[in-house]
């Protein structure tokens, strides 16, 4: 009987989106790393994990506006890209988080794993609004 059944594991493609506040709040620090250091590295580390399970990973940075906006591929060879974008990025501005949410939600065409990364210096209920577009 054992030999009747085959395991079977699903092979999934997740798409992943990696939303970085990129306004003037994020370069408060203490010590020798601001909260927008932080949040570079951790967004870098993420998209590295999530290549090289081979998911799609995008990005997209906002202060008021939506500034960058990469969709989610999964090739090594993006991972440049992105890496290559924060490295250039510098906050400024105000915040808009909950705009800017609705802005990617509207630009998504199917389900996936939404990641934001900020300090939320914004008003609660734009930012629930936001997320609830999701």
């Amino acid at each position: 009987m054992e030999g009747l059944f085959k395991q079977y594991e699903e092979e999934t493609n997740l798409k992943s989106y990696i939303l970085l506040d990129v306004s003037n709040s994020m370069n408060y620090g203490s010590g020798s790393i601001t909260k927008f250091q932080y949040a570079s590295y951790l967004a870098a580390a993420l998209s590295f994990l999530m290549i090289q399970q081979r998911d799609a990973v995008g990005l997209a940075e906002y202060d008021t506006e939506l500034r960058t906006y990469l969709p989610p591929r999964s090739v090594h060879s993006y991972l440049n890209v992105i890496l290559s974008q924060l490295e250039k990025t510098e906050p400024s501005a105000q915040t808009d988080i909950g705009k800017n949410l609705h802005r990617v939600a509207e630009r998504i065409s199917r389900r996936g794993l939404i990641i934001v990364l900020s300090d939320l210096m914004d008003e609660p209920e734009q930012i629930l609004s936001g997320l609830r577009h999701f």
